[in-house]
């Protein structure tokens, strides 16, 4: 079995080529803000974990 077809023509493989390099649909950049979006929310908790301190993760060493 060949890895090749040999039965695709060029202008086939212009046209995948070509398909590739459109701008992105509307879902790609949908995903791409909520994914956004999630990491702002995580690094504002960072953030605000690092003013405060580990008592926000419950991380609260009793004293003696």
């Amino acid at each position: 079995m060949k890895d090749i077809r040999e039965d695709i023509a060029w202008a086939q493989i212009n046209q995948d080529v070509l398909k590739s390099m459109e701008s992105p649909r509307i879902l790609y950049w949908v995903i791409l803000f909520f994914a956004f979006a999630a990491f702002c929310v995580g690094v504002g908790c960072e953030v605000y974990q690092y003013r405060v301190g580990l008592g926000v993760a419950n991380k609260n060493n009793p004293h003696a």
